[in-house]
């Protein structure tokens, strides 16, 4: 509200501590401190002003009412006993004419500053940025034209439209302007006076906050997607663009651009200037307390309630939003399941203003009817803000005076949504005035401010409940990511203390009573099942607690889960939930070797695949000491180095979000030098497999030769296991018809071994010559005389199947040869052949 602290109501004063802000050579002395900001155009030639800040001491309460009558430009701040005037050296003289003892607080110049083309933002400028937001986030921001200025209302040249902007997560339809919607509204205005450039900053910054951090902040994202943020941040641009015209040193207009009432100063001064000052013009209580009926006066509140569109339409928005959930009379209270709320800043004298405004309290904290109906909550919501900003907090009269026709009053008194109006910057000082230094917005008025916002739009939902009630701080985890079926620790703290420490009736911090949270559905939904938490120190007992739960993920699915918390006082009163997020991961090993097996000196490369929620990496370990020489995020691991020479274990950890949470053990098994020891049947032809019998073979690491120096690699080879493989004899290939009978077998990492075997001669089947030391044994099994396949066949079978008894009984073997060539039998069938043939059982001798 603009009719409170003294310093943001003169012009003057704010160009002169616009200058001080953003001249980085201005600095603060006994009589020079604040620009006037309006020299360029008031005295033309670029010649500077110099206004003052009055002390006026009063001595009863009717000197306030006559200091704030509404002929002096008074500041939103006083002191124990002196209101503080801005205004000219005729100012000085008037006052002192009324009667008033007057001394000099600060003298300002008004060097030329760079404003609104180095910091502050034209109005074109925040419309555009209202664009843009809309244009970036489609799904989360509407643009609202709410009315006309009184410019576009009445044809002149730069008149503006009323422009708002919805921040929600949009559904189909939005806006609906209807106030019968299931989600609740926070409104935040700024620069209903136009020389409060600091407000629409404020603005503008709360509106980034709020699309960038969708789905990105728990608690911003819980908020758009259950709440409307509704946010206006330039209420008065005529006025606004009035200021712009001043340049470099932005004229102090405070009110609209109404230039048809009297005949007023052009350019503006802090005492003299067209319009209707719009936060005395509301339609309720209008005329009262701190207005004026000087049309150039600073406080002038119009012919009438609600005189000029700026103000009758933003009251239809309000109507249009906001239920109507208070009584017709003053004392009615607004109902306790009142949903809404509302913020006006203003600038300066860091004060949160709660209503009533236009009651009369001279500086005393007010009684009875002086203090609304809903007083309690309002006061608590008022405090709990001002826990962020560290503002001074109470009624304008309480603090200042009393002001009247106020818009906070209208929004109370008319609708029954709890209203504060903001008052941003220091009374004095560094940052202070209507124009300070740019580098304030970031530095000081928006980290004091942002926490502010934001409980005042979670406790939009039933605001004269919750801000009785706890705030919860954000909870945490051991950690946020758990693997679906597991457990997380969570704990958060449940405050009652968090209310400001400066103003008038703050309210007693109660004992925390319960917390409780939900997974999903937050309370007010329907289906929302509460969860209880339990006190960390075994008992809630004190204003402060830190609860503590064990989070079940049994029945949840994969993803981020939404975990609304809350707490509750001695008293009953629940506050406002805070949101969190709990992700559930999955994380599965999907294929990796159990074990392997290389030869001594040789590499290979071991991997696990997986797979799971999030990104995923891995580590290798070898043995009880970390292995450095994988990096993480490789699912694979070289052997290269180091060169194995023992039986090793490895085994790799996978971890998401959540940490540890897979691992495998892979065994590598070093062998030794491969040898042979024999080989089934020794006589093969083209085509037939054998049997290679011996020790060091390695699956995908050996090869089967044939032929000594014409070698052609096998069809086949099939390593049943490290000490046998089944090869099949190639039928084609470069010496494929000269099959000397020696086979090599290479294993990687080994030097090849070679052996030799009868093998039947491709162009001479059934005869074969070695070198083998063992005897190789042909025979006319059937004992026809003749040396058939069906006796080699009967051979083999009798070899390959070891059946020594059986087979002695069904095959009488001729097995000595009669003439050397293995090609007859001698007729016979006695012990020299059974001993042969015994020799060829045990694998003494093959066939």
């Amino acid at each position: 509200m603009t009719g409170t602290p003294l310093q943001r109501r003169f012009p003057l004063f704010c160009a002169l501590l616009c200058l001080l802000l953003f001249g980085a050579s201005i600095q603060f002395k006994p009589a020079a401190a604040f620009a006037t900001g309006q020299t360029k155009g008031q005295t033309g030639g670029g010649a500077q002003t110099t206004a003052y800040v009055y002390r006026v001491f009063f001595n009863q309460p009717q000197d306030i009412r006559k200091i704030t009558a509404g002929t002096w430009d008074v500041l939103e701040s006083r002191g124990p006993n002196f209101l503080r005037v801005l205004g000219d050296q005729e100012t000085g003289k008037e006052l002192r004419s009324a009667g008033f003892q007057t001394e000099v607080e600060q003298a300002m110049t008004a060097p030329e500053t760079e404003t609104f083309s180095s910091g502050y933002r034209t109005v074109a400028e925040h419309y555009a940025h209202m664009d843009a937001i809309v244009a970036a986030h489609p799904d989360l921001a509407k643009v609202v034209d709410y009315g006309n200025s009184w410019r576009k209302d009445h044809g002149q040249a730069n008149g503006n439209d009323l422009k708002a902007i919805l921040i929600t997560k949009l559904r189909p339809g939005d806006p609906v302007l209807n106030p019968n919607v299931d989600k609740p509204r926070f409104l935040l205005m700024a620069a209903i006076h136009a020389r409060e450039l600091s407000t629409s900053e404020l603005a503008w910054r709360w509106m980034d906050y709020l699309v960038d951090n969708y789905g990105v902040d728990p608690d911003i994202t819980a908020l758009l997607d259950h709440n409307e943020i509704w946010i206006i941040p330039v209420t008065n641009p005529d006025g606004r663009v009035i200021a712009e015209s001043g340049g470099s040193a932005p004229y102090l207009q405070r009110k609209n651009g109404n230039n048809t009432l009297g005949t007023c100063s052009d350019p503006p001064t802090s005492s003299n200037q067209y319009g209707v000052d719009l936060n005395r013009n509301a339609d309720f209580q209008w005329g009262g307390a701190s207005t004026s009926s000087n049309a150039c006066n600073a406080t002038y509140k119009g012919v009438n309630a609600a005189s000029e569109p700026e103000e009758f339409y933003l009251e239809q928005l309000f109507t249009q939003l906001f239920k109507d959930q208070k009584g017709p009379n003053l004392t009615d209270p607004a109902v306790l399941t009142t949903t809404g709320s509302m913020i006006t800043l203003h600038s300066y004298s860091n004060l949160v203003l709660l209503p009533w405004g236009f009651t009369e309290c001279n500086g005393n904290p007010c009684t009875g009817n002086s203090l609304a109906p809903n007083d309690a909550g309002l006061r608590s919501f008022a405090f709990r803000m001002s826990y962020f900003n560290q503002y001074d907090t109470g009624e304008g009269s309480e603090l200042l005076y009393a002001a009247a026709g106020t818009t906070d009053d209208w929004t109370y008194g008319v609708l029954g949504i709890p209203s504060y109006t903001f008052e941003v910057g220091p009374d004095f000082g560094n940052c202070s005035g209507f124009t300070p230094q740019y580098s304030c917005q970031d530095s000081l008025f928006w980290p004091l401010n942002r926490g502010a916002f934001l409980y005042a739009a979670k406790n939009s939902r039933q605001p004269y409940v919750s801000t009785l009630g706890p705030s919860t701080l954000t909870p945490t985890f051991t950690n946020n990511h758990v693997l679906l079926g597991s457990n997380a620790t969570m704990q958060a703290v449940i405050d009652d203390t968090m209310y400001g420490n400066n103003g008038v009736g703050k309210p007693p911090s109660q004992a925390i009573s319960q917390a409780e949270y939900y997974v999903d559905t937050p309370p007010w939904l329907n289906g929302a099942a509460a969860i209880p938490m339990q006190p960390a120190d075994g008992q809630f007992n004190t204003a402060t607690e830190t609860a503590t739960v064990q989070v079940s993920t049994l029945g949840l699915t994969e993803g981020r889960h939404t975990l609304f918390v809350r707490g509750r006082d001695a008293a009953g009163n629940w506050g406002a939930t805070t949101a969190t997020w709990l992700f559930v991961d999955r994380l599965e090993i999907t294929a990796q070797p159990q074990s392997t097996t290389i030869s001594s000196g040789q590499s290979t490369l071991l991997s696990v695949t997986a797979n799971g929620t999030g990104t995923l990496s891995y580590q290798w370990y070898q043995g009880q000491s970390g292995d450095t020489t994988t990096p993480v995020g490789t699912n694979s691991k070289d052997l290269t180095t180091p060169v194995l020479n023992t039986t090793t274990s490895f085994w790799v950890r996978i971890t998401n979000q959540a940490g540890s949470i897979a691992s495998n053990t892979v065994t590598v098994t070093v062998a030794s030098q491969p040898q042979f020891t024999q080989f089934y049947p020794v006589a093969a032809a083209p085509g037939k497999s054998i049997g290679i019998f011996g020790s060091g073979f390695v699956a995908g690491n050996t090869q089967v030769f044939f032929g000594g120096s014409n070698l052609i690699p096998a069809a086949q080879v099939n390593v049943i296991n490290s000490t046998l493989l089944q090869v099949m004899v190639p039928v084609s290939g470069t010496g494929a018809a000269n099959i000397n009978g020696f086979i090599t077998v290479r294993v990687s990492g080994f030097a090849d071994v070679t052996s030799a075997a009868f093998l039947e001669n491709a162009a001479n089947p059934g005869l074969a010559t070695s070198t083998f030391p063992e005897f190789v044994l042909w025979g006319d099994a059937n004992r026809d005389g003749l040396f058939l396949t069906s006796d080699v066949a009967l051979a083999r079978a009798f070899n390959l199947f070891q059946a020594v008894p059986t087979a002695r009984q069904l095959l009488a073997l001729d097995v000595n040869p009669a003439n050397g060539n293995g090609s007859r039998g001698d007729g016979q069938n006695n012990a020299t052949d059974f001993a042969l043939l015994r020799a060829v059982s045990f694998g003494q001798a093959s066939f």
